[in-house]
């Protein structure tokens, strides 16, 4: 059975991501310190999901703003199986709960160099809808859509690994 429980630091630093999730904006997971855990178990809206005693993920939204804006992260184990969906809706339940205004995403998308080499002009809109179009989408753009997120821009050249992410938003 799935076990819902508050977030703690070990929780952060127990959990083995999933090899597409290594690495958060070209850092890898494995780097975050003890501070780092401590301070993301401290903010609001924090879940860690466990089955078996094994944490298969964890989630939260770090308040960039305290009591208006956040963004919103997690992390997940392999072999998530039948529990993505209770995880999925125990996760959006908790984000249509927080009292935050604004909550961001930053999710990996899809490379959007190649569309920029071919159409060097095009505008930051019609990039977005291009890559937040049904063929183009990630996983993780796609769940955070599932969160109630939606695609508001392409951040190109992103993060330490300077790689394409989308910035996405939920307003309430």
């Amino acid at each position: 059975m799935l076990e819902v429980v508050d977030l703690c630091a070990d929780h952060v630093r127990e959990i083995a991501a999933q090899p597409s999730q290594a690495m958060q904006l070209g850092v890898p997971i494995a780097r975050i310190s003890d501070d780092e855990a401590e301070d993301l178990a401290s903010q609001q809206t924090t879940a860690a999901f466990l089955r078996d005693g094994r944490v298969i993920g964890v989630m939260g939204v770090a308040e960039t703003f305290p009591g208006t804006h956040g963004v919103a992260w997690a992390i997940f184990a392999e072999g998530l199986g039948a529990d993505h969906l209770a995880i999925t809706r125990e996760a959006r339940r908790r984000l249509d709960t927080s009292p935050l205004a604004r909550i961001e995403a930053i999710a990996p998308a899809a490379d959007a160099e190649p569309l920029m080499a071919l159409l060097p002009d095009i505008d930051a809109s019609v990039l977005t809808a291009a890559l937040s179009s049904p063929q183009a989408l990630t996983p993780e753009i796609r769940w955070a859509m599932m969160m109630g997120f939606q695609p508001v821009h392409v951040l190109r050249k992103y993060g330490m690994g300077c790689e394409t992410h989308m910035l996405l938003e939920r307003i309430a």
